[in-house]
């Protein structure tokens, strides 16, 4: 009787260790433009869970100052949420940020991208710019930061990479 409570506390503990190790976690990292009487904000959903998730970003709207996405692996459509697969690996979203958008006059125009800095998961999370996840680190440690700007004088994309290891 004794060897079924010892092999049925073992099998819990693995069990709890084993789901210990899944942290499931979720940020929203939002855009903040230029009031200009289009779309103004926009935000993204990244994060770990069990099973990975997708969801399709919405489209432009007609007038918008700002746009964030994330492109998908094939580089063909955007999403709004990229959860990935909590399976140990080294981790890496990029952002596609548009801070000048159709809208805008100015000859440039900047926005504030943020995010809660304590709704990132376990391990270091830092900023780099590019989509490669190799080019300069703009923040090092996103856990101590919760916010960037971003500038730009045409309606085009620039790309940020956040790389989780």
């Amino acid at each position: 009787m004794k060897n079924i409570f010892y092999i049925i506390g073992s099998l819990f503990i693995a069990i709890l260790i084993n789901g210990l190790a899944l942290a499931e976690w979720q940020t929203t990292i939002k855009i903040a433009g230029n009031e200009t009487g289009g779309m103004t904000n926009g935000e993204i959903i990244i994060g770990e869970a069990v099973k990975a998730d997708t969801k399709p970003a919405p489209p432009n709207a007609p007038e918008f100052s700002c746009k964030i996405a994330i492109p998908s692996s094939d580089w063909k459509t955007s999403n709004a949420v990229d959860i990935r697969e909590d399976d140990g690996t080294l981790k890496t979203w990029i952002l596609a940020i548009n801070p000048f958008g159709n809208a805008t006059q100015a000859a440039e125009s900047t926005v504030q991208v943020s995010w809660n800095s304590e709704s990132l998961g376990d391990g270091n999370f830092e900023l780099r710019e590019g989509w490669k996840g190799d080019g300069p680190v703009l923040i090092p440690n996103m856990k101590s930061v919760s916010n960037f700007k971003v500038t730009g004088s045409a309606n085009a994309d620039q790309y940020f990479t956040i790389v989780q290891f």
